[in-house]
């Protein structure tokens, strides 16, 4: 458990490096998201087996986390108490990743007036700028793999690159986007191909 305000944030830990740490974050906890998801999972493993330490953990409300659902700001905050105890354990390689709405957290950490430390690289799996306000959010000038499938729900091909398009503006990240075909949000169909793409990107 990780503590964020006056409650605990249920957390698990894959150990790995004690220098290189990845923090993964699930999707909408008003849909079913949590740190279990089948997504959530397999990045998670694809980091572990390069050697990093893992921590997925659930927003609050979700599981055994305390707390409520709190609209994306609170979820922020939830992320900023994770990543300052992560950073507690003397890290050198930090990298986010987040899926779905967590990609939205993470982006919103990062671009907010929020104590969180800067990554070393960010992985966004589909990031769903058809569903949620990507406005204002753009990208750390860090390498960064975006991945999306063509059949996307909440993350169409060509919204993401007009988003892409405005927060290039901003930021020069040296970005990577994978387009994976047939492959919806859920990635029922595509896991084997998101976990080709994040082995390669790492």
């Amino acid at each position: 458990m990780i503590t964020c305000e006056d409650f605990s944030l249920e957390a698990e830990v894959m150990t790995g490096d004690e220098h290189k740490w990845a923090v993964v974050c699930h999707p909408h906890p008003l849909y079913g998201g949590d740190m279990n998801n089948e997504v959530v999972l397999t990045c998670a493993s694809v980091f572990s087996e390069r050697g990093f330490s893992v921590v997925r953990f659930n927003f609050r409300g979700v599981g055994l986390s305390g707390g409520s659902y709190g609209g994306g700001d609170s979820e922020v905050r939830d992320f900023s108490a994770v990543t300052s105890w992560v950073k507690n354990h003397d890290v050198r390689d930090l990298w986010y990743c987040g899926y779905s709405f967590g990609a939205w957290i993470i982006l919103k950490a990062m671009c907010q007036d929020v104590p969180v430390p800067f990554p070393s690289g960010l992985v966004l799996i589909s990031p769903p700028v058809d569903f949620l306000d990507f406005s204002g959010l753009y990208l750390p000038d860090v390498p960064v793999l975006i991945t999306l499938g063509t059949k996307d729900q909440f993350c169409s091909v060509s919204s993401l690159k007009k988003w892409l398009g405005e927060a290039a503006t901003r930021k020069k990240p040296k970005l990577e986007v994978k387009i994976l075909d047939e492959v919806d949000h859920f990635y029922w169909n595509g896991f084997n191909m998101l976990r080709q793409a994040l082995q390669g990107f790492l």
